[in-house]
């Protein structure tokens, strides 16, 4: 599998050898591969296609106008395993017991992006570095040269933050980094884009994504 550094170094060889072989060669690809991506002068991140459609028929398709309803009704209380059982009972036969792992995974999905708002909890405890998280990669392995001397050093990352709706809480979103944006994916579904913020300790917090919990504990902002 290629990876975005071997191409970062295959694009750094272009004004240094006159071959495309030779180029390859230092990037440790094959020669038809960098041609590929000297062609087409992306990255291999940037060429993949962000996997969007189901890969087999949904079980539930029937019934999930019913389980939306079900939900919306209940504000999200119910779980899965309840529906799934109601469902077995209406319809004796159509759903075996080894399809409530995917009842249950839409159930979680659709509670992240249409359910209630989840608890925000403000923190009155800070820690030394919370605020200003960092970490140190290794650039030793672009041979960096500096007057043809090796120059071996660490390059230091001082987070951003950013806000995204409370009922992402204790779930894991993929982030899709952009010159000047970050698009947020959750569940195979693009669900919000953020300007990408530069340099250090910045901040990018919206208002609306902890605004439910807010009304009803106005109070938790102002002792925050």
């Amino acid at each position: 599998m290629v990876t975005d550094q071997q191409v970062r170094r295959l694009f750094a060889m272009q004004n240094k050898y006159e071959y495309q072989y030779q180029m390859a060669d230092v990037a440790g690809i094959s020669s038809k591969t960098a041609h590929k991506y000297l062609k087409n002068g992306k990255l291999p991140s940037q060429c993949k296609i962000e996997h969007t459609w189901p890969t087999r028929k949904d079980p539930f398709v029937d019934d999930w106008a019913f389980v939306e309803q079900l939900l919306e009704d209940t504000k999200a209380t119910l779980e899965a395993k309840t529906i799934f059982e109601y469902l077995q009972r209406a319809e004796p036969g159509k759903y075996h017991n080894g399809q409530l792992r995917i009842l249950q995974r839409r159930v979680k999905a659709w509670k992240v992006l249409y359910g209630p708002a989840k608890e925000v909890f403000f923190s009155q405890i800070y820690y030394p570095g919370q605020w200003a998280c960092s970490d140190f990669t290794s650039m030793n392995k672009l041979n960096i040269t500096i007057a043809h001397q090796p120059f071996e050093h660490l390059l230091r990352l001082l987070h951003n933050t950013y806000s995204v709706h409370s009922r992402l809480v204790g779930e894991t979103v993929k982030v899709h980094l952009y010159a000047d944006k970050l698009q947020i994916w959750y569940a195979q579904r693009h669900i919000e884009t953020l300007p990408r913020l530069r340099g250090e300790n910045d901040h990018c917090i919206n208002y609306r994504h902890i605004i439910d919990r807010l009304v009803r504990k106005p109070g938790s902002i102002m002792s925050s």
